[in-house]
């Protein structure tokens, strides 16, 4: 909706805006409430990418959105009968407050205390990763902490495959930002590894309800290392919600699915006769 929406509406051609998080959840202010309450006047049509973004929207939204998530590569992403490690934790994501890896880490004295054969590979970099090698310094778990750093999206199914469990400590950020949708937990679901997902933003959405992954307060180190160590102790729990996880997303979250709503959607607002605030 920032800024690209605002300037596309004011072209005065039919216009679809996509909103992803940051620009609805962190840019707050009268300023910001202004830009995006013209770009939801003016929009022809305004997609987000999960539920949670929808009533974020619609206080200023004359149209309610569509809820349309990105997609994922079910080609790239799939489940391979590789054997998985016996208790490997699996973080992706950039290093950032939002992402909740510092409750992770938190959580890891519980969880190596249950199992001692625990341990947490860390994929991804960013601006936080001094402060997190510190905290695992500091607690002492920095033997079974390794952070891995960047890697090529062919290489990342491999990780998924060899996991026990991925977890998504997601959180809201002190500047009110958190995850529209978290495409890497559908990621790892489409692998097959049963999830423990931070409940902000759209993470519901991810998970569809039922057993297809946990749902906890990241925020508390305490019930995410239960929601872990759950999972760890259960290998049947572990390989039912895999399966489950992984039908679900095969069926709302591939490439194909998304495209083909996308396109029903730009040909509504291609036939459009103009944006309505044009």
């Amino acid at each position: 909706m920032i800024p690209q929406g605002s300037i596309a509406v004011r072209l005065g051609h039919p216009t679809l805006v996509t909103a992803h998080g940051a620009d609805v959840f962190a840019l707050r202010g009268r300023l910001f409430d202004r830009m995006r309450a013209t770009v939801s006047r003016r929009a022809s049509a305004i997609a987000v990418v999960s539920g949670a973004m929808v009533n974020c929207i619609g206080a200023t939204e004359r149209t309610r959105p569509e809820v349309l998530p990105m997609g994922i590569d079910l080609v790239r992403f799939t489940e391979t009968g590789v054997q998985r490690h016996p208790c490997q934790l699996l973080f992706v994501g950039r290093l950032v407050e939002k992402k909740g890896l510092r409750y992770l880490l938190d959580a890891m004295p519980a969880i190596i205390a249950r199992d001692s054969r625990a341990e947490l590979l860390v994929v991804g970099f960013g601006p936080e990763l001094p402060a997190l090698r510190e905290q695992a310094a500091r607690l002492g778990i920095e033997g079974q902490v390794r952070f891995v750093g960047a890697v090529s999206q062919e290489d990342l199914p491999q990780f998924y495959r060899n996991a026990t469990v991925f977890v998504a400590p997601f959180v809201e950020a002190s500047n009110g930002d958190r995850e529209g949708l978290g495409l890497v937990v559908a990621e790892a679901m489409a692998c097959g590894c049963p999830v423990v997902v931070g409940n902000v933003g759209g993470a519901s959405d991810l998970l569809g309800g039922g057993d297809n992954g946990l749902l906890v307060d990241a925020r508390k180190p305490s019930a995410l290392a239960a929601a872990i160590v759950e999972l760890l102790v259960d290998e049947e729990r572990r390989l039912l919600m895999a399966s489950r996880g992984a039908a679900f997303v095969r069926t709302n979250f591939g490439w194909d699915a998304i495209a083909a709503r996308y396109a029903a959607l730009l040909k509504r607002v291609i036939q459009s006769p103009s944006s309505p605030g044009g």
